[in-house]
């Protein structure tokens, strides 16, 4: 007979041992990223598609007093063409965190370089896919010495690589 009632208790305990509704994860090495806001922005993109990709830089830090400026670069492959591929919408090479500010934008409007007949068959694609077609956003820097990229040896976002494709 003690031997039903250990069984529930121990399932019981075992159960409700392993939560912990009031666990606090504290990361505490400031970080600032680089991130697609969505999939359809973080490629590949089609020479068919016509769209304002956005790019997050988010910081991930206690409440700062002060503005956090971040340096970042937008390097394009040999094979785009600013004006023709692509337009950088953003102006600048930094961003400026205002005090409780976390996130802000990187806005890229990818252009459509794919012509179709009324067939749908493709007439023409301005794309030189044997050339290198991705647009890198790489964080540089940022004036409060934060981490670039999450924390550790991979430093995941410190940038994103996007790269276009012809359409089929």
């Amino acid at each position: 007979m003690k031997r039903i009632y250990i069984i529930p208790i121990f399932i019981f305990a075992v159960l409700f041992s392993s939560c912990g509704k009031d666990e606090n994860i504290v990361f505490d090495t400031p970080f600032i990223s680089v991130e697609p806001i969505n999939s359809s922005s973080a490629g590949p993109i089609s020479t068919d598609q016509e769209f304002v990709g956005e790019y997050m830089l988010y910081m991930n830090a206690q409440a700062q007093s002060q503005s956090v400026i971040v340096k970042y670069e937008i390097i394009a492959g040999d094979g785009l063409v600013e004006g023709l591929d692509y337009q950088i919408l953003t102006e600048g090479e930094t961003q400026s965190f205002l005090p409780g500010i976390y996130d802000l934008a990187i806005r890229i409007k990818w252009l459509r370089t794919c012509v179709r007949d009324e067939d749908n068959n493709i007439i023409s694609d301005t794309l030189n896919d044997t050339k290198n077609t991705t647009l890198t956003i790489r964080l540089l820097s940022n004036s409060a010495g934060f981490a670039l990229g999450y924390p550790g040896p991979d430093q995941k976002y410190k940038e994103i690589v996007i790269e276009k494709k012809k359409a089929k």
